[in-house]
């Protein structure tokens, strides 16, 4: 997942991994808790879902990473080698 920040590009955003789905009184999902490196250490945060964005990612090759943005002034793959 790309964890969105109001205060980066989204070039900068980080990348992370869902630990845990937060469901709401109405058992809709509403956050997640999120893990990701920040200056060689791990952190873990709370995420309202709204907030974070999926990418594609494949076991098989772990150098390649296509992120896909549904916003058109961003180019739609990038491919991180």
């Amino acid at each position: 997942m790309l964890v969105e920040n109001d205060n980066k590009r989204r070039i900068n955003w980080k990348l992370g991994i869902i630990k845990k789905l937060i469901k709401s009184h109405d058992s809709h999902i509403r956050a997640a808790i999120v893990e990701f490196n920040y200056e060689n250490r791990k952190v873990v945060i709370k995420r309202p879902i709204n907030k974070l964005y999926p990418i594609e990612y494949d076991k098989r090759n772990k150098n390649e990473i296509k992120i896909t943005f549904i916003d058109d002034h961003i180019p739609k793959q990038i491919v991180d080698n």
